[in-house]
């Protein structure tokens, strides 16, 4: 009979809790991903399925936020035209706690997944800098 041993008190009470949300309408409905930091993710179009892919270092609803408030943001503008009721889905892809590793793997998402809704300029300043990390 293999052995494995069994969680403890602390383990299984942190696996329970999960970080109530502070800020005043919040534009997620996922608390356990609503307050992380240093993350790149994903917001996708429920009603059309494009996806947008970020990062930020910062909560993750605060910069959500930002998103849907600035008429400039790329995924509000699409949420706009698309003008669905069920709004958007988000998914955090990788975590990192130096900024510029993060900026890195966002780069490498955008490259590799192609969203359709991040900006052509956006997505050759990210490829640049995944040229530079490669040469160097």
């Amino acid at each position: 009979i293999p052995y494995s041993r069994n969680c403890n008190l602390r383990q299984l009470l942190k696996a329970q809790v999960i970080n109530a949300c502070s800020l005043s309408n919040c534009p997620l409905s996922q608390p356990q991903i609503c307050t992380k930091k240093g993350v790149v993710y994903e917001l996708k179009c429920n009603g059309c399925m494009k996806r947008y892919i970020g990062s930020t270092i910062r909560e993750l609803h605060t910069r959500i936020k930002e998103h849907l408030a600035q008429s400039a943001s790329a995924f509000k503008q699409h949420l706009d035209v698309c003008r669905i009721t069920n709004g958007f889905s988000t998914s955090i892809l990788a975590k990192d706690r130096d900024p510029k590793n993060l900026r890195l793997k966002e780069a490498l998402w955008i490259a590799d997944t192609k969203p359709e809704l991040n900006r052509k300029e956006e997505q050759t300043q990210l490829a640049s800098l995944v040229k530079m990390v490669v040469i160097n």
